[in-house]
């Protein structure tokens, strides 16, 4: 009888976010994706910080042409603002704007340009008007993706492979996606995204080579978004490199594309192209995950699976790897998750104080140096302020940094900053071990 066969939850070399439930790998308090007042509310407070209602003048999502054009910095991004990290950038919005700043070798930023030389990285927010209310937002290496109201998907980026939807190369401005609609969760892989949309169904596209679709294809990419197969109602969503998990309404979880014994021992005939379950009922509110590792918080516990060579798994004693859940150690009442490459960062507590475990070769932990962190450890005080970081509703990470939001709508970010997708201005120094307040536009 084969094994049973385990997966790594991966949000990509992100996260979406990874993101937890209500928004995608990963950035809301919520754990229930019922709690569909949370992407509300926050649209509604961000109008209202704005000073003005939503109106469809004030412009909307472009057709995805690219367009060389100077890009007109537009208004001011509102005090409370979204956000959600790509790869190697970040992305800010409110009620009706969204900016990106970072890394925009494949248009990823939405700016209308191919910034292909590392001197021309974007280093100031540019603003794009939208047609209805942000609610979330996911990036990777090559593309990005958001939702607007009442739950339309654009991205921008490399669509050589099918990630922005048509397949048509580089698209510079953000694109619809057509096919899918009513979406509430979003995030994205390897030149792949996976959505919840109407009725709580799960829907891929892009890149294909590890059955990340879930649709038991064996096409090598597809740009239309195309529903898992056999797959009931979710609540959750994680998507990785090659592999993508959803946690159904149940509870349960269940995966597909890579798994993590084709991780371990390197043979491709154990992926799947199907989805399969690997956790029961009642097993997980929200997930998230990294390149070789899971983790499912359930009840404000959270507990991890997978690769352990950067102390990923944050459990004591360490070893290399597990093939079943074990539970984080010295944290608890987890309110949000988010992970990047292969670190962790938790907001936890009624303070809402952030701790982070993992690869920290960049100070994306944000304890103040490097190293190694194999257990939770506070985030250290962010420069120029008195106090620990608290307060904290929101998180992102992809890759190597990390972002997050407080209550008051301040963002604090750490980790690489080699291209600039700190929103320092510049990409010296390349990285910030503490947390730094991201300058808005």
């Amino acid at each position: 009888m084969k094994a049973p066969v385990l997966f790594l939850l991966a949000s990509s070399v992100a996260a979406t976010v990874a993101f937890v439930a209500c928004s995608s790998p990963t950035t809301c308090i919520c754990t229930q994706l019922d709690a569909g007042a949370c992407t509300e509310s926050d649209a509604a407070a961000d109008a209202a910080a704005d000073g003005e209602a939503p109106d469809a003048s004030d412009g909307g999502v472009g057709d995805g042409s690219s367009d060389s054009a100077a890009i007109d910095a537009g208004p001011t991004i509102a005090p409370y603002p979204r956000m959600f990290v790509g790869s190697l950038h970040t992305c800010i919005a409110d009620a009706r704007r969204i900016g990106c700043v970072g890394w925009n070798y494949y248009g990823q930023l939405g700016n209308g340009q191919l910034q292909r030389d590392e001197d021309q990285d974007s280093r100031a927010f540019a603003i794009n008007p939208l047609a209805s209310d942000f609610m979330s937002g996911t990036g990777n290496f090559t593309h990005s993706c958001f939702i607007t109201a009442p739950g339309d998907v654009s991205c921008m980026g490399d669509d050589r492979i099918g990630a922005v939807g048509s397949h048509a190369g580089p698209v510079t401005r953000p694109q619809k996606v057509a096919g899918i609609s009513g979406v509430k969760v979003i995030d994205s892989g390897k030149g792949f995204n996976c959505a919840i949309a109407a009725n709580d169904q799960v829907l891929c596209w892009g890149w294909n080579a590890h059955g990340e679709l879930g649709n038991g294809s064996n096409d090598e990419f597809n740009p239309t978004p195309t529903p898992v197969q056999n797959l009931g109602p979710a609540k959750a969503l994680a998507v990785g490199d090659s592999h993508a998990c959803a946690v159904l309404k149940d509870g349960s979880v269940w995966c597909w594309g890579e798994t993590v014994e084709a991780f371990i021992v390197k043979d491709e005939a154990l992926n799947t192209h199907v989805p399969i379950q690997i956790a029961p009922a009642g097993s997980a509110d929200s997930i998230a995950a990294g390149v070789s590792f899971t983790c499912i918080v359930k009840d404000g516990a959270v507990r991890c699976l997978g690769d352990n060579q950067y102390g990923t798994l944050g459990t004591f004693p360490d070893v290399p790897y597990s093939r079943t859940f074990v539970p984080v150690t010295g944290v608890s009442d987890v309110r949000a998750i988010t992970v990047g490459n292969s670190h962790t960062c938790v907001s936890f507590g009624a303070a809402g104080s952030v701790a982070c475990w993992g690869n920290n070769d960049l100070g994306q932990t944000g304890l103040g140096g490097q190293g190694t962190v194999r257990i939770p450890a506070l985030v250290t005080t962010p420069a120029g302020e008195t106090n620990p970081l608290s307060s904290v509703v929101e998180l992102s990470a992809q890759y190597n940094h990390t972002c997050a939001k407080t209550a008051g709508g301040r963002i604090f970010c750490w980790g690489d900053n080699s291209h600039a997708q700190l929103a320092t201005g510049a990409t010296v120094p390349p990285f910030y071990t503490q947390p730094i307040e991201l300058k808005l536009p």
